[in-house]
């Protein structure tokens, strides 16, 4: 004789290891519900030479008893699919998943036309393995920029087999409390059933849907011998209401992954555009310098020579005073100590009105090169506006840019290039 339950045990083994070396593709589903529990069918049969005992078993129905589960649904669908799909769920899936449920079994045994009120209170695990369908029932008003419309609200239908192991199991008739899964060698501490059941799907996101379904669970025959060698043979039948979660981890990590390589990709471009910019500018600068530096050497008179010297860069500069020193991630011209000198460069450019006032700003090597950059114009635009407001220095005769960080003027020293240099320019 086959034994069927020996067999789907082996089923259920087989099916679970090659499902459980996929759960990279899967989505993870939890759930709550209601459960009902009663006998669907019972009959009893006497050994060869006794007569059997007369026993009708009569359950109490109702959604009474609470269960909950949760697993994996495996899409045949990779994960960009179901990315691009906007949040629709595949049509086939296949199911792995545990559930764990409280049944209250209440009984009247009727032996003789006499009734023994009985109640079994029954706590297992369940296994489960199942296909799920979840064909479209409404898009959404709202026309996608591709045309077409996202998926709302799918109906939700399911079949499968389960394994059932009892943890718990109690009988208690009279002043009688029998613990089934120790005092009693009649009672089938495992059983295998198949289920079936139908709902609506929702999709909350691409990632998230919400389902309520009603399904039942029906066992496959039970067959105990008691002591008197009486076959009783009976069925339990389930049938539940639950609400629960479908939620596609690995598709929401490989687009957040995937978003922010985009991301770094972005930055990397504007990081290589703003260094070119940068560059280009500063070998700008560096030819405005040289060519000015050329027509310096052509002033008309040497009054536009007084008070000027050779830069350590080759550059005329103004004085003994070649900068403005600033203090960390600081823009402020420190009047006590640069005033007296910026006086000076006012009064010589009063004093020489071909000449403009180029003013570069620099930043030390620490911190983000694209703060540099906008710390080092500040630091220009503050010497120039300095000129401005306490000396009456005209914008136009003045030239002011930043050059961002820089180690020229001392590698070893960062506030030694925290600065903002002055340079004498002629008009063009």
């Amino acid at each position: 004789m086959i034994n069927f339950e020996a067999h789907m045990k082996h089923i259920y083994a087989t099916i679970l290891l090659v499902l459980a070396t996929t759960t990279a593709t899967a989505q993870w589903y939890v759930e709550l519900g209601v459960t009902n529990s009663n006998l669907s069918s019972y009959s009893t049969t006497a050994a060869p030479g006794q007569v059997p005992t007369p026993t009708d078993l009569d359950s109490y129905s109702g959604l009474r008893d609470f269960s909950y589960g949760f697993g994996y649904l495996f899409s045949l669908k990779s994960k960009e699919a179901r990315i691009a799909s906007n949040g629709k769920p595949a049509f086939f899936r296949l199911g792995i998943g545990a559930g764990f449920e409280q049944s209250n079994l209440r009984t009247n045994a009727t032996i003789h036309n006499v009734a023994y009120p009985n109640i079994y209170n029954l706590a297992q695990a369940q296994g489960r393995l199942g296909i799920y369908l979840t064909p479209v029932l409404f898009r959404s008003k709202q026309i996608n920029a591709d045309g077409s419309r996202s998926p709302r609200v799918f109906l939700d239908l399911h079949a499968g087999a389960a394994h059932n192991l009892y943890t718990s199991a109690t009988q208690h008739y009279g002043n009688t409390l029998i613990n089934l899964l120790h005092d009693s060698n009649e009672f089938n501490k495992t059983y295998s059933s198949y289920f079936y059941g139908a709902g609506v799907q929702f999709s909350i996101s691409k990632y998230l849907q919400l389902y309520a379904r009603y399904a039942v669970d029906n066992a496959f025959e039970f067959t105990e011998i008691n002591n008197q060698n009486n076959t009783e043979r009976y069925r339990i039948y389930k049938d539940k209401a639950s609400i629960g979660l479908v939620i596609d981890l690995s598709a929401k990590r490989r687009h957040k992954k995937e978003q922010q390589q985009q991301q770094h990709h972005t930055h990397q471009e504007d990081i290589a555009a703003l260094s070119s910019s940068l560059q280009t500018d500063i070998q700008t600068l560096q030819a405005r310098l040289v060519d000015q530096e050329e027509k310096i050497n052509m002033l008309e008179t040497e009054q536009a020579h007084l008070d000027a010297r050779l830069h350590p860069d080759g550059f005329k500069c103004l004085f003994a005073f070649t900068a403005v020193h600033f203090a960390l991630n600081d823009a402020s011209v420190n009047e006590s100590l640069y005033g007296q000198q910026l006086t000076k460069v006012a009064q010589f450019l009063e004093k020489n009105p071909k000449v403009i006032l180029t003013i570069v700003g620099y930043a030390d090597p620490s911190g983000a090169e694209s703060l540099n950059m906008k710390l080092s114009h500040q630091r220009a635009e503050a010497v120039k506006d300095y000129l401005m407001k306490n000396h009456g220095v005209s914008q136009q005769r003045m030239i002011w840019l930043g050059a961002g960080e820089t180690k020229r003027f001392d590698p070893n020293t960062h506030s030694k290039n925290r600065r903002t240099e002055l340079y004498i320019t002629t008009q063009e």
